[in-house]
């Protein structure tokens, strides 16, 4: 949009190609953002939320997102209530009348120009989504995705009522789980849950669901009426069952089940699945309808002046048998939380009965008086009042930009020094408090009467101003109007409660008087008990604060009775389950007419304003910033060069907007140090050793009541507490403030806590209404640009008329390449012979490798990424220091693109998979967030220091980050890579934690590896046979199990290193427990598969090494020898002697020559077998040996193996022989004794 708006004489081609960029960038943040917020807004299928389940919910937003396009091209779109919607629809109707189509309808040409290039918007989609998970694999696997959706020939407003519908079906169930979550352990009969926090919990839990189910009717019953008039006869079918008809999940049918019947609507709790928690929230809808008495418990109101009793204190005591006041249930700021929290003292303080509170009801009627330019009127009506007349017709514009804020201290008329007037307060509409009769206010329905009217003809005024606005060129946001709303509420309550810190002129010092007196009135007509308490306060200011808080709803009421249906406020939220939080739009309509008041009438007058000032300087830089980038875009657009300008026209022109952007800066710049200097004053009070009363003694306090400065400085040590002392208004603004693109002060602090994300992302072309995906989810408050920089940050060159950078272009053609050839390889680099595969990760040069750091291993990649010619240089002693770092840095990125390329076979997925990890540990290096070389950063960091404006490695990073990615683009191509648009894009990878980036490129690196020893094995061994007689399977199979072997035991030790920092580090977060084989999962997107399967999701262990083969690789590498199983010898019995006369007296044997062992046969041939299998054993041995050596030197090993194999059986052989030999001497010598004496 930003593109076109300034450029309406743009071609079709120049049209089409923006548009591709917006498709892409679509496609691409749509996943990126359904992968982190937006997964909690997406139906799960099972316990867990599973990558199939992100996947199909981005596909299916994506068609729509499609959709959306095809209505705005063809001009049939229904959305047109937003800013630049006319610019947009008057740039297409003119590129479509000059396209080249059949038709000479303007109308028809539109649809055809649509169908002409409605495939080139779906594959920029594509491409984006591809992009964004850094894969095509589910391109491939999806062929749905392949074919061009058909979804936008439907109907926006059916398609859209569909998604709302899917939408709603998912918000109800998580919005039942989280209440009964929270009212799990309440109960409605025990005192102990009424007096504990359970029951506020639960009874806030109901609320919200209450809440949201009164206002998703109302969402429904408006699109139910529109489908019944316009849609039913086409579709033949009931609401319900055309919600349910092609929803995606199935799962949308939780209109037809739980809300078919307008009945079952308004029975809010009847749609929950639990009876349980249904009754315990109606068990406290009861309790609250008969102790409110008619008073509706707040959700969101704001402040307190608290009451004070005779000895001063602040009265924080319940009234007995009085329910609490709840928290709000609106996401807020810190210092909101501070408010609500006064607030609720406020509301407790109040008695249940008291005449504070208007007794009679004062409706706020409201008529259409002219449908044709919205003219609202309303009117106020009680028992004796019909009606009053808007006085504030010549009031000054709050609107004009040229409408200063009035920080003299001799005009403005303030009490307190070093504060801004804002000229919306100047300007207020107070004519009816003016002339306010005070003897007839007797009663707070005399006087809330007259307080309605006042916030009636503000509301009003503030209306009337927005909408002259309207046809201006740079027409005011809608929000404005209810922040405007927002803060006049708060000023009219410190009119009335007499705390107002400007003095104004006579008609102002007026009110105060007059209110005085009618307070005083009031005062005398209350009952005893109430004239009591309030009786302390100078000027009724107790009295005048608890009748402020008493009828606060109505008088916002009366406030933003004028507002448009479709003006909202700006907002902090969070999606369902996530800690980001992020600035979106409210659902209340009307700026919250007849919700409940925001929390601004409690927070200090003079911290509101600077709040109120810091968003009114964001508004008016973006429009200058604007204003400056329009006349000096030929020295800042890239892809183009400056114009002929032989009269420099437009050189004058560029340098006068630049010299008024300095101006404009300058003026605001000593505003702030005049604010900052009072921020600073107050918070070193309230957070001072020093209690109220000594600040008292020494006359730090300043001349208005005691009670307001100690009110004030109570609410900034709460502050202090809940905002993470901020001790500067810098910081304070950061958390209050909805102005997200600048920070106020220079001075380099990283250690703030990261604050909200922004409404729009300041990039270096300006604001952007689209924000990058890292924004999304990660935004540091390093990143955001000092606001009183000059020339802004960029426009350095644009000012002085120098054109822009060459590298601003990408080189992904030769016209934009040109540039790559002053690029040469550096001599102290040389070529990378590392593997990735293969190389071991190790700790070597990580910084505190014991301590911080244990368990990290270094990528192969970045421990040889050569970065030499900046080491060894001390660059604070050259003249261009900055520029020569630049320099040094861009030739270290061309470097590694170049032998990146070259190493890794110009293979573009390996080798800008490789970049984006190079190019990320780069950026950790200029930044200083390298777990192993923080010298270049810091050698950056002094040099920085240097100059005028100091600013930190990080903001210099973000402004060359570009830069240094085409430099690498240069060296891929330089090595035979070829760029493609895509590739184009710089890499986000830098947002992801160094070392979860090394455990995933470790697990990617893993599986290339594993991948190519299995194609190995599996090539080696596809013929091999396991000899099971000796154990063998061929020598190519038995090399290559042992290397696939040593891989992955290696890999399983590197593997372990690593999860021991992760679990010490990542395991556990916010969201639960996330083991480290699971984080990997989800961030590699089922390229990791390989990595999974070793790892037993049960046990959460590492498999055994060839656990994951199929049996048959499994069998063959694990091949074993199988023994044949040996019966035991039968022991040898000696031979009869043949049968004779039994001899009469046996005669002595003969004295052996040696001991005679019976046993011998059955030992000595065991032993012998022994011994043989003992150097068959040992000829294995050899042999192995051998074959080892078959290695080196084939042939002649091979002779010395069957040398061995013959030796050895010969050995055997003799000594089988011998032991025969032996038996058989034995049995002759004892045959021939016997024969003898026989």
């Amino acid at each position: 949009e930003g593109i076109i708006l300034k450029n309406k004489n743009i071609t079709e081609e120049e049209f089409i190609n923006v548009l591709q960029k917006d498709a892409y960038a679509e496609g691409k943040l749509l996943y990126m953002y359904y992968m982190n917020n937006g997964k909690f807004s997406i139906f799960k299928n099972g316990e867990k939320l599973k990558l199939d389940d992100i996947e199909k919910h981005t596909h299916e937003a994506m068609k729509r997102s499609y959709a959306d396009y095809a209505d705005l091209i063809k001009g049939t779109t229904k959305y047109t209530e937003y800013n630049d919607y006319t610019n947009i629809n008057d740039i297409i109707k003119d590129v479509t009348k000059t396209s080249n189509t059949d038709s000479s309808n303007n109308i028809r040409k539109r649809q055809e120009f649509w169908k002409k290039y409605k495939a080139d918007i779906w594959n920029a989609m594509l491409c984006g989504y591809s992009d964004g998970i850094d894969s095509d694999n589910n391109l491939m696997k999806n062929n749905d995705l392949c074919k061009l959706p058909e979804i936008d020939g439907e109907n926006e407003f059916l398609r859209w009522f569909k998604e709302w519908n899917e939408n709603f079906c998912i918000t109800q169930v998580k919005r039942e789980d989280k209440l009964k979550n929270e009212c799990s352990n309440f109960n409605c009969f025990s005192t102990k849950s009424k007096k504990d926090n359970i029951q506020n919990k639960c009874q806030t839990a109901c609320i919200n669901y209450k809440n949201f189910v009164k206002e998703s009717n109302k969402q429904y019953e408006g699109q139910k009426n529109i489908y019944d008039k316009k849609y039913k006869n086409n579709t033949k079918k009931d609401v319900p069952d055309f919600l349910n008809e092609g929803c995606i999940n199935k799962k949308c049918d939780c209109i037809s089940m739980k809300f078919s019947h307008k009945d079952n609507w308004e029975k809010y709790f009847d749609s929950l699945d639990s009876s349980d928690i249904k009754n315990k929230c109606e068990c406290l809808k009861l309790e609250e309808e008969s102790n409110t008495s008619g008073r509706y418990i707040s959700k969101g109101d704001s402040q307190y002046h608290p009451e004070y009793k005779g000895d001063g204190k602040i009265n924080y005591k319940y009234e007995k048998g009085k329910p609490k006041a709840l928290p709000s249930i609106y996401p807020l700021n810190c210092a909101e939380k501070v408010a609500d929290e006064l607030r609720r003292y406020a509301e407790n303080s109040l008695d249940t009965n008291t005449k504070l509170k208007a007794q009679e009801s004062h409706g706020i009627f409201t008529t259409e008086q002219n449908s044709t330019n919205n003219d609202i009127s309303c009117n106020i009506y009680n028992n004796t009042t019909n009606g009053q007349k808007y006085t504030c017709e010549h009031n000054g514009n709050t609107f004009h930009d040229n409408d200063e804020w009035d920080c003299n201290k001799g005009t403005n008329n303030l009490y307190e020094n070093d504060i801004c007037l804002p000229p919306r307060r100047k300007h207020m509409c107070t004519k009816q408090l003016e002339n306010i009769s005070t003897a007839s206010i007797t009663t707070t329905d005399d006087l809330l009467k007259e307080v309605l009217i006042t916030a009636v003809n503000e509301g009003k005024r503030l209306k009337k101003q927005w909408e002259k606005t309207e046809n201006k060129a740079h027409k005011k946001k809608k929000h404005f109007l209810c922040d405007a709303m927002k803060y006049s509420f708060a000023d009219l309550a410190d009119i009335i409660r007499g705390t107002d810190i400007w003095k104004g002129n006579r008609e102002q010092q007026k009110i105060q008087e007059r209110l005085v007196k009618s307070f005083r009135n009031i005062y005398d007509n209350l009952e005893k008990k109430e004239h009591e308490k309030y009786k302390y306060g100078t000027k009724y200011q107790n009295l005048r604060s608890a009748w402020w808080n008493a009828n606060r709803r109505e008088i916002w009421n009366a406030m933003t009775c004028s507002a448009p249906g479709d003006f909202l406020f700006v907002k902090r939220g969070k999606g369902d389950g996530s800690d980001v939080e992020f600035l979106t739009f409210s659902d209340h309509k009307k700026c919250g007419h007849n919700k409940e008041p925001p929390v601004y009438d409690y927070v200090p007058q003079i911290l509101r304003w600077i709040t109120e000032w810091s968003e009114h300087f964001c508004e008016l830089q973006e429009k200058n910033y604007y204003l400056l980038k329009e006349k000096c875009t030929d020295y800042i657009q890239k892809d183009s060069k400056p114009t002929k300008d032989p009269n420099n026209k437009k050189c004058n022109t560029c340098k006068t907007k630049c010299e008024e952007y300095s101006k404009f800066i300058k003026k605001w710049n000593f505003q702030y140090n005049n604010l900052e200097k009072k921020y600073n004053e107050l918070y070193d009070k309230a957070n001072s050793n020093k209690n109220f009363e000594e600040l008292s003694i020494i006359g730090k306090l300043t001349r208005r009541s005691n009670n307001e400065d100690e009110n004030l400085i109570q609410f900034l040590q709460k502050v202090n507490t809940e905002c993470n002392k901020p001790n500067n208004v810098d910081k304070y603004l950061m958390y209050t403030s909805d102005c997200r693109t600048v920070k106020f002060s220079n001075t380099i602090d990283t250690n703030v806590n990261k604050p909200t994300a922004y409404v729009t992302h300041n990039t270096i072309n300006g604001p952007s209404s689209t924000p990058t995906a890292s924004t999304e989810t990660n935004i540091n408050y390093a990143l955001r640009e000092y606001a009183f920089k000059i020339p802004p940050e960029g426009y350095d060159g644009a000012c002085k008329c120098i054109g822009p950078e060459p590298l601003d272009s990408c080189p992904e053609n030769d016209t934009t390449s040109k540039y790559c050839n002053n690029f040469v390889t550096v001599p102290e680099c040389i070529t990378k012979k590392y593997k990735d595969d293969l190389d071991l990760w190790n700790n070597a040069n990580v910084k505190f490798k014991t301590g911080i750091n244990n368990g990290v291993l270094v990528p192969p990649r970045r421990r040889h990424m050569c970065h030499k010619n900046m080491i060894t240089k001390n660059y604070e002693k050259e003249k261009n220091a900055i520029e020569n770092f630049k320099n040094d840095l861009l030739q270290v990125a061309y470097n590694e693109g170049y032998f990146l390329c070259k190493k890794c076979d110009k293979d573009p997925r390996d080798v800008l998979s490789a970049m984006k990890y190079t190019f990320a540990d780069i950026a950790d290096i200029v930044k200083g967030k390298d777990m192993i070389n923080k010298d270049i950063s810091a050698k950056l960091g002094n040099l920085l220091n240097n100059i005028v404006e100091p600013r930190s490695p990080i903001i210099w990073w973000k402004y060359n980050k570009a830069h240094v990615w085409h430099a690498m683009l240069c060296g891929y191509k330089y090595g035979g890579g070829t760029i493609t648009n895509v590739d184009c894009n710089i890499p986000n990878e830098e947002f992801t934690d160094q070392f979860l980036r090394w455990f995933q490129e470790w697990t990617e690196n893993f599986c290339t590896g594993r991948q190519k020893l299995y194609d190995k094995l599996n090539s080696q061994c596809e013929f091999a046979e396991c000899d099971t007689t000796n154990g063998t399977i061929g020598n190519n199979c038995t090399i290559a199990c042992q290397e696939y072997s040593n891989y992955i035991s290696r890999k399983k030790d590197e593997y372990l290193s690593l999860k021991s920092h992760y679990d010490m580090n990542y395991r556990t977060s916010k969201k639960g427990i996330t083991e480290a084989h699971e984080y990997l999962k989800e961030e590699c997107r089922n390229n990791c598969e390989c990595f999974l399967n070793h790892i037993d999701d049960k046990n959460k262990t590492w498999k055994n090494t060839y656990e994951t083969l199929e049996e048959t690789l499994k069998g063959k590498c694990e091949c074993k020898k199988i023994e044949p199983k040996i019966s035991p010898a039968k022991p040898i019995e000696p031979e009869s002697p043949p049968l004779g006369p039994k001899p009469a007296t046996p005669l002595p044997p003969l004295p052996n020559d040696e001991p005679i062992n019976t046993n011998i046969l059955s030992t000595t041939i065991p032993l012998g077998i022994a011994l043989a299998l003992s150097s068959i054993a040992f000829l294995f041995l050899k042999v192995i040996y051998i074959f080892s050596r078959i290695y080196i030197d084939m042939c002649g090993v091979i002779y010395v193996c069957a040398l061995c194999v013959w030796i050895y059986v010969y050995i055997i052989y003799i000594y089988i022989y011998l032991i025969n030999v032996f038996i058989l001497k034995r049995k002759k010598r004892k045959k021939k004794y016997r024969k003898k004496n026989y």
